[in-house]
């Protein structure tokens, strides 16, 4: 007897009642609420901290500044929690070795992907249910247009619900938790980038104006479809954004995401058995043999451990060709603008200290950007040897804890050596143009080189003493979030005034972005809020670092020797 297919099945129950009892997804809300919150205060801060008497009028103000902030913090965490929580689905049950059970079942396709990606958006809906509280505190102020709160609730839902159909469907053509999460990031990074900076881009009249033509009318459908330039029209009417505004705009923007959502949930079912078939059944073919003769390796020498981190595990294997062209196609506009804006004051049109600024802030975002993958690659560093089932051969093997531990770490900065390239260019762009910027990138980079160890240790530390790279990742990214700023929420009742006033300032010490862009912000000729603090709280902060990165490093290795077992002074 033929059993009817239903349209979520019994995949949907089970998934629901397992991930449930998940504690990451109660740390999550309570770090999101938490975020909120001190949002909250900021905003309250900046409305009435510099003396404002309170009226309706500063309190509808400060209504307003507090919707939008929330509305882009909403919409940043929803896409990459959701990222997180959605791409690794099909790709933990593959690495698993779970998902043969699942086919040899009765199951069809719709009811495996349907039922994942439905427990997982009913997650992100109560995930987004957490800011309830804080938004409705906030509305008793007044300054918000209703119209604008449902609108935003509806954009958001259908951000969301695309979000997660791209990281499923990615998931689906994914070995490992670890990819499809990198890989889902990058997309979604480039679809709500690229279509923005292809359109100031094609502003500037350049070279690249021929290709308008059939460009245009496509990335018109993209910038249609992008949620953040659809808050700042609703910010400012009157910006030179070149997309509808209201419930018309966001009638366009909710049917691009179902019509995107439903083509990659098809793709997704369509697919799913036999991308999977043919992953276990594709021989290596001979011509990618050949290709690889070309590529130069140095020996084996007397660093195995090194050798495989820097040129067996390479992060562009990572992504399949859509996450590569997406990397190339995000090099070249930010290179784009960045090369004309570096022309323009190279000859003077632009004043020569504007690209100072430029650097300092794209240099410092690159470098956030840097040490946050830093962290979450090497997350995984170890749970995926556990996965692969070679972990019990490096166990076996002489090599000790601390080369192990150094090798995944400088493996794991040199799988991302093409950002910090682009870092480089940065700044060497802003020296040739300011000499003195020469010291500022360097002095940026030794800062970077400092922060490293922390970042990528404390991705270890999780990876060693995690059972999949899932949880691993997860505790590196909380950590790495609680050090990006959101201390700062605990230390609210100690403040007095501003972040600049007496010893307030120490309190940036451990602010890793602050950290980085404090080369470039400082100059003792200006006096701003951005350089007032000392040189000595950034010492503070680096020494910090330094520190810690240490004792991660102590702690890692004399994990791995207990994992081996290896005890007494030589361990």
């Amino acid at each position: 007897m033929i059993r009817p297919v239903r349209l979520l099945g019994p995949i949907f129950r089970i998934e629901l009642l397992t991930t449930v009892r998940r504690a990451r997804h109660y740390i999550a809300r309570g770090i999101y609420g938490a975020l909120l919150l001190f949002v909250f205060w900021a905003s309250y801060a900046a409305t009435f901290g510099n003396g404002q008497v309170a009226s309706i009028q500063t309190g509808a103000e400060f209504g307003e500044l507090f919707f939008y902030n929330f509305a882009v913090l909403q919409l940043i965490a929803s896409m990459l929690v959701v990222a997180a929580v959605t791409s690794g689905t099909i790709a933990e049950e593959r690495e698993r070795r779970t998902i043969e059970y699942l086919f040899a079942t009765d199951l069809s396709n719709a009811e495996i992907v349907l039922g994942k990606l439905a427990s997982r958006l009913l997650h992100m809906f109560a995930f987004l249910a957490t800011a309830v509280p804080v938004l409705a505190l906030a509305l008793l102020f007044g300054g918000v247009d209703a119209d604008h709160l449902v609108q935003l609730f509806a954009m958001t839902l259908s951000t969301v619900v695309v979000s997660a159909s791209v990281s499923m469907c990615i998931s689906v053509w994914t070995t490992r938790p670890r990819d499809a999460f990198l890989r889902a990031f990058i997309i979604l990074l480039g679809l709500s980038t690229l279509p923005i900076l292809v359109w100031g881009v094609s502003l500037t009249r350049t070279m690249f104006s021929p290709l308008n033509l059939w460009i245009a009318p496509i990335n018109e459908k993209f910038l249609e479809s992008n949620p953040f330039l659809f808050l700042i029209k609703m910010a400012e009417s009157r910006a030179p954004v070149p997309i509808a505004t209201g419930w018309v705009g966001v009638k366009v923007l909710v049917v691009n995401h179902l019509t995107l959502s439903l083509a990659m949930i098809a793709l997704a079912v369509w697919r799913v058995r036999k991308v999977h078939l043919g992953k276990v059944t594709r021989s290596v073919s001979p011509s990618s043999g050949r290709w690889r003769r070309w590529l130069w390796r140095p020996a084996l020498g007397n660093r195995p451990m090194l050798w495989k981190e820097m040129y067996a595990e390479q992060a562009i294997k990572d992504l399949n060709v859509v996450g590569r062209v997406v990397v190339v196609l995000l090099f070249l506009a930010i290179l784009a603008p960045l090369g004309r804006t570096f022309y323009k004051c190279y000859t003077r049109q632009f004043p020569r200290e504007t690209f100072q600024d430029v650097a300092t802030y794209l240099g410092g975002t690159i470098a956030c950007a840097f040490l946050l993958v830093l962290g979450a690659r090497a997350a995984s560093s170890v749970t995926t040897e556990k996965e692969k089932q070679t972990w019990d051969v490096l166990l076996s093997t002489p090599i000790t804890g601390l080369e192990v531990v150094v090798g995944k770490s400088l493996g794991n900065v040199y799988s991302l050596r093409w950002l910090l390239a682009l870092f480089a260019l940065v700044w060497i762009m802003a020296g040739i143009l300011l000499p003195y910027c020469f010291g500022l990138g360097l002095l940026t980079a030794l800062t970077i080189a400092l922060l490293s160890p922390f970042f990528t240790n404390i991705g270890l530390f999780f990876s060693l003493r995690s059972r999949s790279s899932s949880r691993a990742m997860l505790g590196s990214l909380l950590v790495s979030i609680m050090v990006g700023g959101v201390y700062l929420i605990a230390l609210i009742p100690f403040f007095e005034g501003s972040f600049d006033r007496g010893a307030n300032r120490f309190f940036m010490a451990p602010c890793a972005p602050w950290l980085v862009f404090w080369p470039g912000w400082y100059d003792p000729r200006v006096r701003s809020h951005l350089n007032d603090a000392p040189p000595e709280v950034y010492v503070l902060g680096v020494s910090l670092y330094v520190v810690a990165g240490a004792i991660l490093v102590w702690a890692n290795v004399r994990r791995f020797d207990q994992c081996v077992g290896r005890t007494g002074p030589h361990a």
